[in-house]
């Protein structure tokens, strides 16, 4: 059991190198246009997920180009950053959620397919001025063979 909890703190940790997503430290591609901030709020079964990842895959344009990160705090919120900065390209995305908070229980009811980028039927649409709310991710709980 030990071993499993070292493991979480490890891909938290690890987690956080590549959170400034996009490329790292180099300047935003013009034809991404300007970023747009994009926050939310991750539950599994009405509860909040209290540790992770989120990742957007675009779905317009090269995901070499552009992937949107951000940490999922003990509270279930989520910041995404591209480029180093605050928010995302305007745009479609394919949204994974990795869970790796101290609740294991409730981690492991985090359904697979939400962890694929080919397979997530998270479909989120970044625009400027989203209404409050637009951005929080509402996992459905399926039953997984152990």
């Amino acid at each position: 059991m030990r071993f499993a909890s070292g493991f979480g703190l490890l891909a938290c940790v690890g987690g956080l190198f590549p959170l400034a997503g996009c490329s790292g430290n180099k300047p935003l591609p013009a034809e991404l246009g300007p970023l747009v901030p994009v926050q939310g709020k991750v539950t599994v079964a009405g509860k909040p997920l209290r540790g992770g990842n989120v990742n957007f895959f675009p779905l317009e344009h090269d995901v070499a180009k552009c992937q949107p990160q951000g940490l999922i705090d003990a509270e279930g919120r989520y910041t995404v950053s591209s480029y180093g900065q605050k928010g995302a390209p305007a745009g479609k995305y394919r949204v994974t959620v990795d869970p790796a908070s101290d609740d294991k229980d409730l981690d492991v009811l985090v359904d697979a397919r939400y962890m694929n980028w080919e397979k997530s039927p998270v479909i989120v649409t970044v625009q400027e001025n989203a209404p409050s709310g637009a951005y929080d991710l509402k996992l459905n709980v399926t039953a997984r063979k152990r």
